[in-house]
């Protein structure tokens, strides 16, 4: 979490604060149940953190560098709204507030709970905007300011929503729409993104149909961040051991994962708790504590792994006629090569499937262009002939940055009857 000018991260049961040169400073030791933590700050008004960690909630002084326990068992997340902090109990499905500006003090009579629906409450998220989204396990309902007393907020007459959640802490801020993993009464798993009191389904029946696989959803958890004009969507499964990853500039899907080349094998995205300050993206990877900085710059994934990335399109199909392919090429941005080893000669690998992606053939490649190398093409000739052809590109070489543009194929119809 990043205040006007300072950082701080919980790992494990440390509380740290990070400073611009990359070091840290303990600043105290919270509660640990393997479960996400959250900060939240209450502004120059108050100079105050609140905390939840391991169930229980903290409040630290900004001023003091003092960090106080408050309230202890049950917690799931805190947030921050109008002068007051949060505190979400999911054991008991309420919500506690603190005194105005000040985290220290939490009035046992100060808290409010679900009126409209009858599912409880899993999950809390204080939008940016003041509202506070309350998702169940089968709809949600918005909450706002309405200045009643002694409990200033109450449930918006429109905010009754038809979705609940299937995991509590993959909701998250996401540009202007909330993000969330929805289920409802129904049955069955959709992403949700919602402007205002509106949720619209943004994840497509491919994803669905491979969450539908997991073993446990329950266990998602989402980030949000913004690079170079696009908002991207994280949700982490780490049972699955995958990261679904959602553009909001273009619509599309991609996965994101950490390669193991020891192994031969994908794991999930290690990256997964997000925060933006001293004008960078940090990360905390999930597995080891370890703070990151990512950059669509850098060339290699944590710990010096390679990125390995993989662009797989749709199995092609005529009447399922068998279909001659003579040139496949590749439109990307070549000459990017590094000036000396490693990847002073970058490779495209691109393999075939005639199946349709069940099986796929062995690897050719092609270079994609020595340094300065600009007008280098990338193609493949005699692609063989197939009913169902799908064709896949890797690349792996460090060089900064693949910029994959489009493909283009030319194909034979057969004369063969239909």
């Amino acid at each position: 979490a990043a205040t006007d000018g300072r950082t701080f991260a919980i790992v494990g049961q440390r509380f740290y604060e990070i400073l611009i040169d990359g070091t840290t400073t303990e600043r105290g030791t919270v509660a640990n149940n393997g479960l996400p933590a959250t900060i939240v700050w209450n502004g120059d008004g108050g100079d105050q953190l609140c905390l939840c960690a391991g169930g229980d909630v903290y409040s630290y002084d900004l001023s003091t560098n003092t960090l106080i326990s408050e309230l202890s068992g049950g917690y799931t997340t805190v947030g921050f709204a109008y002068g007051y902090f949060l505190a979400f109990q999911e054991t008991t499905g309420t919500v506690r507030l603190s005194d105005l500006l000040d985290g220290t003090v939490w009035d046992p009579t100060q808290f409010f709970q679900r009126t409209i629906g009858a599912d409880a409450w899993n999950a809390m998220l204080v939008a940016s905007w003041g509202q506070i989204f309350l998702p169940g396990t089968k709809t949600s309902e918005y909450w706002y300011n309405a200045g009643t007393f002694p409990i200033p907020f109450a449930p918006h007459p429109s905010g009754l929503v038809s979705w609940g959640i299937a995991a509590t802490f993959s909701v998250k801020e996401a540009g202007e729409s909330i993000v969330w993993l929805g289920t409802n009464a129904n049955g069955g798993y959709q992403v949700q993104a919602a402007r205002g009191f509106r949720p619209e389904r943004i994840s497509n029946h491919a994803v669905e149909h491979e969450i539908d696989q997991y073993a446990r959803v329950d266990d998602c958890i989402a980030e949000t961040y913004k690079e170079q004009g696009h908002a991207f969507a994280l949700l982490k499964f780490p049972t699955a051991g995958v990261t679904w990853c959602y553009d909001f500039a273009t619509g599309l899907w991609h996965k994101r994962q950490t390669w193991r080349p020891t192994t031969g094998t994908y794991e999930a995205w290690r990256l997964t708790y997000h925060c933006f300050a001293f004008g960078q993206h940090l990360w905390a990877d999930a597995s080891s504590g370890v703070l990151y900085e990512s950059n669509h710059e850098f060339t290699t994934d944590v710990d010096g792994l390679l990125i390995r990335r993989m662009r797989q399109a749709p199995s092609l199909n005529r009447n399922h006629r068998i279909r001659y392919y003579n040139r496949f090429e590749v439109l990307l941005e070549s000459g990017l090569a590094n000036a000396n080893p490693p990847g002073d000669d970058p490779q495209v690998v691109m393999q075939l499937s005639s199946d349709g992606g069940q099986t796929w053939g062995p690897e050719r490649t092609c270079s994609a262009g020595t340094r300065g190398s600009y007008l280098q093409r990338v193609y493949w000739e005699r692609n063989g002939s197939a009913r169902d052809r799908a064709f896949r590109i890797i690349v792996s070489d460090p060089i900064n940055n693949w910029r994959i543009v489009d493909a283009y194929l030319d194909i034979e119809d057969s004369q063969e009857a239909a």
